[in-house]
């Protein structure tokens, strides 16, 4: 048993260092990578063990231990890094928190969070904000025009191959409430760190907990991701909000979609463009991370 926590451990920190990131032993925990739920005492003994430099089979450990930081041996000076973009990540979050009091006046829009590194703490100045919204049904290509407009008189909206992009906000991902469940491709351990790390700065009704409970399969992946996860029947309380004007949201709707992907179109990459979801991934982090993973896996077996 001991082996396969130590295995475990050593993947979750190799995943983070991906993004040089070291951890807190609490952090580790809550992202562990194990196929089977392990027992808490038993894994803050391996890791005891395994930040000493040693497993209890005398074998060296790759992983060293400072000041309450796990990181892949030999890089200490990450912690470093890591607190410096704590700071500005720290900044970033009192931005965006400010202007989600503004974006949360539009009344399609469900869900606000942050995702990517500054959700994590672990931004650099020069980064910009990425976010993730779930928004009422068949109200995708109006909530993201209203956001977009928002956005750009606040200043804060990144533009297409906009080369300075600090601090500004990019509309990572919109999702039908429809559709909250991540499709069966899109499965895989970089959207559930994805998932489980974002931080919802705007909740209306819950829908964070009923996000969660729509992709509980993250737990295939990080069983102590998730501590408690709400009734994914929650109802919506407020849709009298919209009577006055849902008789004219299908053809505003279509009308807004049509200049939109008439734009989108010019320029089409790896966006992911339906009715359910728009993504947009100028780079496809996805796949590289995946990859780059699974390469430090087959350095250490």
């Amino acid at each position: 048993m001991e082996s396969k926590i130590r295995q475990s451990i050593l993947k979750t920190v190799l995943y983070s260092d991906i993004f040089e990131y070291p951890l807190t032993a609490q952090q580790i925990w809550k992202y562990l990578i194990t196929e089977e739920k392990i027992n808490r005492e038993d894994f803050e003994k391996v890791l005891k063990i395994s930040a000493k430099g040693r497993s209890s089979s005398g074998r060296k450990s790759p992983i060293e231990e400072k000041d309450g930081w796990y990181f892949i041996s030999g890089k200490e000076k990450l912690i470093k890094k890591r607190l410096r973009r704590r700071k500005e990540s720290t900044k970033k979050l009192e931005m965006i928190n400010e202007i989600s009091s503004t974006l949360s006046a539009i009344p399609t829009i469900l869900l606000l969070g942050v995702s990517g590194g500054v959700s994590l703490y672990n931004a650099e100045r020069k980064d910009d904000v990425d976010i993730f919204v779930i928004v009422r049904k068949n109200t995708i290509w109006v909530t993201r025009m209203a956001i977009i407009l928002l956005l750009m008189i606040r200043g804060k909206y990144r533009r297409r191959l906009q080369k300075n992009v600090a601090d500004k906000i990019c509309l990572n991902m919109l999702i039908d409430e429809k559709k909250l469940a991540f499709s069966q491709e899109r499965q895989d351990l970089y959207t559930a760190h994805e998932i489980v790390q974002m931080k919802p700065i705007f909740n209306r009704n819950k829908y964070y907990e009923k996000f969660l409970g729509q992709n509980t399969w993250v737990l295939d992946f990080m069983p102590n991701a998730l501590e408690k996860i709400k009734d994914k029947r929650l109802k919506i309380k407020d849709r009298k909000k919209l009577s006055a004007t849902a008789y004219l949201l299908p053809a505003v709707e279509f009308l807004v979609k049509e200049i939109q992907l008439w734009y989108i179109k010019r320029h089409m990459s790896r966006e992911t463009v339906s009715g359910e979801m728009l993504a947009f991934h100028p780079f496809d982090y996805r796949k590289a991370v995946m990859r780059n993973w699974q390469r430090r896996l087959s350095k250490y077996e």
